[in-house]
């Protein structure tokens, strides 16, 4: 009796193999930053580490693809689209805030990173021959997440449009102003805020300085003071 073959389990495609590796990185990197290993990530993804060398040119690579696709601002750009055209400043800036607060809060760790790497390399702790050590993050990474930020502005910016005439500041202006408190009031080691969304839509909207009349009501929610009868 001819015994039985067995089947080889058929190939991934290109695309979709590097998908898989992407999605089992990530959670690596954000738990071990830069430095995670090709065999970290090979037995996260269930292949052997030569499969990595398949589908990317080296481990840098893939690196960048996964933070790329992490601080991928697509998602972002559409919940903003779909705010109600009839919302309220308040009502508009406080879902916009909600919105990049889950997204930074998701990939804090990851910013706790790449500002270490920041640090050292301006430190000056490149290789003689023009590339970043291992755990620093190269140029073109760098520049990249710039250009995401830069979407990340202009879709804000979009979405606070049709309030620019109740604004002191340009809509850009105050886009780069909320997502730069957000950034820094993120705390990369929890992933949370030390001051609620609420407190930072009441500061850009109706500032620090106590009103002499009657608060305003974002101000009172964010301190929770009593509504008055």
């Amino acid at each position: 009796m001819t015994p039985l073959r067995r089947r080889r389990v058929p190939a991934m495609p290109p695309d979709e193999r590097r998908a898989a590796l992407i999605t089992a990185t990530l959670p690596l990197l954000r738990e071990h930053g830069l430095s995670v290993s090709t065999r970290q990530i090979a037995e996260a993804a269930g292949v052997a580490e030569g499969t990595i060398f398949g589908a990317f040119p080296d481990k840098r690579s893939l690196i960048h693809a996964t933070i790329l696709s992490a601080f991928d601002p697509a998602p972002i750009e559409r919940s903003l689209s779909e705010i109600a055209p009839e919302a309220d400043l308040h009502t508009r800036m406080r879902v916009i805030t909600t919105i990049i607060a889950r997204h930074l809060a998701e990939n804090a760790p990851l910013f706790l990173s790449l500002r270490r790497a920041r640090k050292t390399a301006g430190e000056g702790g490149g290789h003689a021959d023009g590339h970043p050590p291992a755990g620093q993050p190269p140029g073109a990474l760098l520049a990249d997440l710039d250009q995401t930020r830069r979407r990340l502005v202009d879709a804000v910016t979009s979405a606070i449009e049709p309030h620019r005439s109740q604004l002191r500041l340009t809509p850009p202006a105050v886009a780069q102003l909320l997502l730069s408190m957000l950034a820094m009031n993120t705390r990369a080691d929890r992933g949370d805020l030390d001051i609620s969304p609420e407190e930072i839509i009441t500061v850009l909207l109706d500032g620090l300085i106590v009103p002499s009349g009657p608060a305003p009501a974002a101000l009172a929610t964010a301190q929770g003071d009593p509504t008055p009868c």
